[in-house]
């Protein structure tokens, strides 16, 4: 029979505290904030565990950083604390607990204004320092051609990995998928991919015509694409030009586009 005093049966709430041992401190927060993580994080996962248990869960963490994630969850920002901390360390807390898409989004820079710009860091190669090409990707990565070195950076502009090219340097830098790279210069003819993740030359295009004696040595002068295809502008050394459109999934040449081969010579 109900008296008006029963209670609720064990279970998570949103609105139940629970207490978290961090390097040996202890923290005391609520479910909503570290389900704030998302359901993929690792403090979400403990937000299933009985609140019958007194005892602490231990993480064998840096409590300090944690304090910086913690506020983090609660604000959606980070605290002046933060500072006392490298991008790389708090990077490697927030990939630990889950959250690496909440620490990208406090630590992104505001939206470009031209009359308001100012830098927000350096990127400088260790080798071959002078940058010739970059691409970005859609997660804040970039990769700087040097040199014929490749140099691919993550969001947070730490270096991840470099590759040695066959090229002496390198001009042109198209982003073809998360780890292939198509890149070309100016000084050496062809089109080439390179796999990051295999470190290797995945292929070549070239620009030829066996009935046009005109057309060789055509060095690529500017590459893009779409999620099809790659679009490789090509300029030979008597001023013959064109711009082959490329299959992605296959690296072959799908066509020919608009360019100039200027008059045939008479026979």
């Amino acid at each position: 029979m109900d008296n008006g005093n029963s209670h609720p049966a064990p279970g998570p709430c949103t609105d139940d505290r629970i207490k978290l041992n961090v390097g040996g401190k202890l923290f005391e927060t609520t479910l909503s904030t570290i389900q704030a993580g998302g359901p993929d994080s690792l403090l979400a996962a403990l937000s299933n565990r009985s609140t019958d248990d007194p005892n602490p869960v231990f993480i064998d963490r840096d409590p300090e950083i944690f304090s910086v994630i913690l506020s983090l969850l609660r604000s959606n920002g980070l605290p002046s604390t933060a500072r006392r901390f490298s991008k790389q360390e708090l990077a490697d807390e927030a990939l630990y607990y889950g959250i690496e898409s909440q620490l990208k989004s406090a630590m992104s820079p505001p939206p470009f204004s031209g009359i308001d710009a100012s830098i927000v860091t350096t990127v400088q190669p260790a080798y071959d320092g002078c940058p010739s090409a970059i691409a970005t990707g859609d997660d804040g990565s970039v990769w700087i051609a040097h040199g014929g070195q490749l140099s691919s950076y993550d969001w947070n502009l730490s270096h991840s990995g470099t590759i040695r090219t066959h090229l002496e340097d390198i001009t042109s830098i198209c982003r073809v998928y998360p780890d292939i790279a198509a890149v070309g210069s100016e000084s050496s003819a062809g089109l080439y991919f390179y796999d990051f993740s295999g470190v290797r030359n995945l292929g070549s295009i070239h620009w030829t015509d066996p009935n046009d004696p005109r057309i060789f040595k055509a060095r690529v002068t500017a590459i893009a694409d779409s999620p099809s295809s790659v679009f490789a502008s090509f300029d030979c050394p008597h001023r013959e030009n064109c711009i082959l459109l490329i299959d992605k999934s296959t690296l072959k040449i799908v066509s020919e586009q608009a360019g100039s081969r200027g008059a045939r010579r008479r026979t």
